[in-house]
């Protein structure tokens, strides 16, 4: 990857039209010189950027100049050679240093896309040198003899063996220009696509040859670049063959934004370092254990895979119109049908859900490396017969050498096109008989399947995921399950929907509305003509009263259906479902909800609980359920990946894990707090809080009413689920106070209010009112009735953003609980958790002995999160939430929220909200953070790229806005939960508790986790329903260096800090915090949908983002620095 030539003059520029070309000039550069590579790694280091622009000084003063000491950093990062690093050609070696002359002769080159896709950016040893150090020249070969050599870091052995390829004869002689040089020739604008290393004009772009993948570390913007002087030496060894071009990616892939800079001036938002390398080959705290993991092994072969675009469209129209989505894979099989037909004993092909992109393992015949033009007949879904026009066309050879050098060490990206070819070829057999939703596959209803509620089933299927592991390429095989519409008529669909026993005469608004909001986007077929479209909504009539112009006068859709197809509807008053794009009114009588279409958007509480309860299995037998999926995939004669040369294992995985201690925690005030050690994730609160706050005035609200049906009978007062009566609530409040002062907490036995509510709609007024009375109340504590989400919002919007007043919501069914009885005095335990900590106090906190040494000095924890509106909702916008630590336990956070465009995933404000928690840490402790750690969930792969764009940039840049020196170290981790990797102990004695799941404190940070970047999956928390399931960490930003040991340390400590219960949770507690603030501020959004008077989302676009939105989720200032949001 050096430089290919700006003007026809020196360097490569006039050697590319020569002989084989620029692509055979790029292969020439990654073959590999055996002699040169056992050099470079006796050497242990390798070229960097700058010193492509100094000279050769010869080995007379190079003996002079003392070479600089190696740092640490250099041994912890596997500091390894980048792109630009490859040797320059040789006729430009020979050009000793001119100084400005050489710089006014040689024209600068255009910069390289393909670096600006890998995002490369500078070492930590390429930071600059103190002054004497500067002007030091490249090192001669005697004096490397002289100079001690720094121990190997494996991963640099690796790196280098592929970065240190063999560039051609005429490449290898350009002495590196001076630092002199690089102080007179002025620094050129950087130029839309330019690369910023200074190299010369790109490749083609998405064809980076496997040694141009360096490993860079990423640095601090704002901190100069050393340089250290190591010279690549020429090579003379025999040469290994050309590695195949690299293809571009497959459409509709994730393409790398071509974009980014580097160097000494500071980093903007668009520089993209690449994620940190593995530190070293594992953690080793904690005990050993043995696991099995719901990974299969898979073979990759070596050889080319062909990619094919193909586009469709129908005759006599534009590209990609006249059918759905959903109906080009099954126009594609068509495709595939014809091409069976006419070659039986052809290579397979294989296409992707899409149907944009199709592999073969061959060259199609009769298309070869050309294109093709398909015409063919196809039934749509509305049952019309249409005339297609399908092409296909070759678009890039896939060569799997490149995955099986990064999966050995040797490429530092796992290219995403290779994988989607090989994740295709193994999806093929099970896409052609199940229904699949993105890596699922569900079989077809059988009528066995388990009621959720609503109109909607539970359907179990088969996970299938290809992974890049450390050992090789894993298959990842699970069970799943989601709901499903239940295919049966629209009128019973609505009633489940409704909850109506019967069906309903008609409709009022509020049910209308509903029920628009569910129908809108759900496939239905039409009984009276067979076709399926979609629904748009439902009207705003009856069909008796729905009139539309026909052949000159109006006609109602009750007459309509009885003259055109004598139809006598047998419920006219209700009203039509609008059908496709131009709203055709259909009576809901003639419509069925077709079957294998998942459910849009969340389920609710109640379906979610029924959910658990039909998928919640205990972990071996979900093992035994996962080999019976095995066996049913039956890879062994799958006909797709046998063509395609793969060959899957048997057998899942035995993997080594480790058991990592549970930190022990403080409770109890004073100087000699008392210890609790937990035990699988548990412990018992038998102590005071550590730091219990003084409750003085509070109140309770009930919006449990009298007049609510007494179930019970009798002369006494009912307990139930459904009621509280005042002595109920008398005994609620004895018992509340009780409870909080055996907890250490001086809280008033008598409230200031005691009240009862008979709605939610005069919230507003009575918060009013006792804010007006009673300025100093501290507390306000609500129970809500059954189903009260409505409820509960406006508590929230009141308590929150209105007035600024702590709330505390009590369910009915857990306020009328007999608490005489011990046991279930938990819950107020759990209860007064959550208030101490909304009052600013601290329940417990991890034993300063064996806190996590980063935690030692002053570091601040931040979790972020961003939620987003329910699948189907196209407008509503998604909110972004951040906290971060206050204290130096750390236990007590601060919050910060956003409201930004619907389905932005990056954190708009970032840089803002970081600030003003930098700012609340610094007052509240009196020190500014050394070191920041970021939990970032929610994030995908996909988007691992686009998070280090934006957000890595934003933290840095509110850095250093808050003071100009203020360069901290950064960790950026992302925390993953929707992944399928499961793990079982072998050993029954690991097992725990009834469902027979590993230790909390499991952690698998070999042999399936990423080949060479810094990951590893944590089960901090005991599985008490179900399996467990891991969370996958991904380190994509280090500062600090860290070891493996001591980022899962921290994360399984900080697992232990939640304060709403006394049990470890299965993320680290600030981003579950985020979590929480994201979704409170989600319900306050809702308030402002519910003053629109209509909750239907409309297909006009994304909302834009208004101020009263920022309003609705601003937090008062009274409870801005609480923790609110416990």
């Amino acid at each position: 990857m050096s430089d290919q030539g700006g003007k026809k003059g020196k360097g490569r520029g006039r050697k590319r039209g020569k002989g084989r070309g620029g692509q055979q000039q790029r292969q020439n550069e990654s073959v590999p010189g055996r002699q040169q590579q056992q050099r470079d790694e006796q050497q242990g280091a390798t070229a960097l950027p700058e010193q492509r622009q100094q000279p050769q000084q010869g080995r007379q003063q190079s003996q002079k100049q003392p070479q600089r000491k190696r740092q640490p950093s250099d041994e912890q990062q596997g500091a390894t050679a980048l792109p630009e690093q490859r040797q320059p050609p040789k006729e430009t070696q020979q050009q000793p240093q001119q100084g400005g002359q050489r710089s006014q002769k040689q024209p600068q080159r255009k910069q390289q896309p393909s670096d600006e896709q890998q995002g490369a950016t500078a070492l930590p040893e390429q930071r600059q040198l103190p002054k004497e150090t500067q002007q030091q020249p490249q090192q001669g070969r005697q004096q490397s003899k002289k100079q001690p050599q720094r121990k190997q870091h494996p991963s640099d052995e690796q790196e280098e063996a592929m970065a240190q390829r063999q560039p051609p004869k005429e490449t290898q002689q350009q002495p590196q220009q001076g630092q002199q040089q690089s102080q007179k020739q002025p620094q050129r604008k950087q130029q839309p696509g330019d690369r910023t290393d200074g190299a010369g004009p790109s490749k083609p772009q998405g064809q980076p040859s496997p040694a141009s993948q360096g490993d860079p570390r990423p640095q601090d913007p704002s901190q100069p670049r050393a340089q250290p002087s190591t010279q690549p030496q020429p090579s003379t060894g025999a040469t290994k063959p050309a590695p195949p071009q690299q293809p571009q990616s497959p459409r509709g892939a994730e393409k790398p934004d071509p974009s980014g800079q580097r160097g000494g001036t500071p980093q903007s938002d668009r520089a993209v370092p690449k994620p940190p390398r593995r530190p070293d080959g594992g953690g080793r705290s904690g005990r050993p254990i043995q696991l099995r993991a719901n990974f299969l092994p898979v073979k990759i072969p070596t050889g080319d895979v062909h990619h094919y675009d193909t586009d469709i469209r129908e005759k006599g129209k534009k590209s990609e119109e006249g059918y759905t989505r959903a109906e080009a894979p099954k126009i594609i099989q068509e495709v595939v049908k014809i091409y069976e037909k006419e070659n039986p004993s052809g290579p397979k092909l294989v296409y992707d859900k899409s149907g944009k992109n199709m592999y073969c393992r061959r060259l199609i015949p009769g298309i070869g490396k050309d294109s093709r033009r398909y015409n063919l007949q196809y039934t749509t879904d509305n049952g019309r017969e249409k005339e297609f026009i399908v092409d296909v066309k070759h678009a890039a050879v896939v060569s799997l050498y490149y995955l099986n050098e990064a999966l050995e060490g040797r490429h530092t990206e796992i290219p995403f096109d290779i994988m989607q070819a090989i994740q295709t070829a193994l999806q093929q057999m099970p896409k052609m008989k199940t229904i699949q939703v993105r890596n699922s596959f569900f079989d077809y209803p059988t009528g066995r399947e388990k009621d959720l509620g609503g109109g909607i089933q539970v359907w179990n299927g088969t996970f299938v995921s290809i992974r890049p592991t450390q050992w090789k390429m894993m298959l990842n095989v699970d069970t799943c399950a989601t709901g499903f519409y239940k295919g049966q008529s629209v009128l019973d669909f609505m009633c489940e929907f409704l909850n109506q026993r019967n069906l309903p005469r008609r409709l009022d608004e509020r049910q209308r509305k509903k029920f628009a909001k569910e129908i809108k986007a759900i496939k239905v077929e039409t009984t009276h003509i067979k076709r399926k479209q979609k629904a748009s909504g439902l009207s705003f009539k009856s069909a008796k009263d729905e009139t539309f112009d026909c052949e000159g006068r109006k006609v109602s859709v009750l007459n309509y259906f009885k003259d055109k197809y004598n139809i006598t509807l047998q419920h006219p008053d209700l009203p039509c479902i609008k059908i496709g794009q131009k709203g055709n009114l259909i009576p809901i009588e003639l419509c069925r909800v077709v079957d294998g279409q998942k459910k849009q958007g969340k389920l609710t509480g109640a379906q979610t609980q029924q959910m658990i309860r039909h998928t919640a299995i205990p972990a071996p037998d979900r093992l035994q359920k996962i080999t019976e999926l095995i066996r049913k995939l039956h890879y062994e004669s799958d006909p797709y990946s046998r063509d395609f040369g793969i060959s899957i294992g048997n057998e899942m995985v035995t993997i080594q894990g480790r058991v990592l201690d549970p930190p022990l925690l403080m409770y109890g005030p004073g100087n000699r707090p008392g210890k609790e050690m937990p035990r699988d994730g548990s412990w018992k609160i038998t102590k005071k809080m550590l730091d219990p706050k003084e409750l003085k005035e509070w109140a309770l609200i009930s919006y449990i009413n009298d007049s609510q049906p007494k179930r019970g009978g009798g002369g006494g007062r009912y307990r139930g689920p459904e009621y509280l009566d005042d002595r109920g609530v008398d005994d609620l409040i004895h018992y509340l106070v009780d409870v909080g002062r055996e907890k250490g907490v001086r809280v008033n036995e008598n409230p200031c209010y005691v009240g009862k509510e008979t709605g939610f709609h005069g919230t507003d007024k009575l918060f009013s009112n006792l804010k007006a009375r009673y300025p100093n109340l501290q507390l306000i504590v609500v129970v809500l009735p059954v189903n009260g989400d409505d409820y509960y919002e406006e508590v929230k919007h009141c308590g929150d953003v209105v007035y600024g007043i702590t709330t505390q919501c009590i369910k009915v069914e857990q306020a009328s609980s007999d608490f005489s009885d011990w046991r279930k005095r938990e819950t107020l335990v759990n209860l007064w958790l959550k208030i101490n900590a909304k009052l600013g106090g601290t329940t417990c906190a991890l034993d300063k002995t064996v806190k996590s040494p980063i935690l030692q000095r002053p570091v601040i924890i931040f979790g972020a999160d961003v939620t987003h509106p329910a699948a189907g909702d196209k407008s509503n916008p998604s909110i972004a939430a951040v906290v971060a630590s206050k204290d130096s336990y750390p236990t007590l956070y601060n919050a910060e929220v956003r409201v930004q465009t619907h389905r932005q995933e990056m954190i708009a404000d970032l840089k803002e909200m970081v600030k003003i928690l930098l700012k609340k840490f610094r007052a509240s402790t009196g020190a500014i953070p050394g070191k920041i750690i970021f939990y970032r969930d929610g994030v995908s792969e996909g988007q691992f790229r686009d998070v280090l764009m934006n957000e890595l940039s934003a933290i840095q840049r509110a850095c250093r806005e808050l003071k100009d020196d203020y360069t901290p170290a950064i960790t950026f981790i992302v925390v993953q939960k929707r992944h399928h990797a499961r793990f079982f102990a072998v050993d029954p004695k690991d097992q725990r508790g009834k469902s027979r799941n590993i230790p909390a404190g499991t952690v698998v940070d070999t042999q399936i986790c990423h080949p060479f970047e810094f990951n590893w999956y944590l089960c901090s928390h005991a599985g008490i329903q179900g399996t467990s399931k891991p969370a996958l960490y991904h380190v994509l930003y280090d500062d600090s260096n860290f070891k493996s040991d001591d980022l899962q340390i921290l994360t399984n400590q900080l697992c232990y800090t939640y304060v709403r219960c006394a049990r470890s949770v299965s993320i680290p507690a600030p981003a579950y915090y985020a979590h929480h603030v994201a979704f409170r501020a989600r319900h306050h959004l809702k308030i402002e949908s519910s003053t629109e008077g209509s909750t239907v989302s409309d297909d006009s676009g994304p909302k834009e983002v208004t101020q009263e939105m920022r309003n609705l989720v601003t937090v008062h200032p009274n409870v801005n620095c609480t923790m609110y949001f416990a």
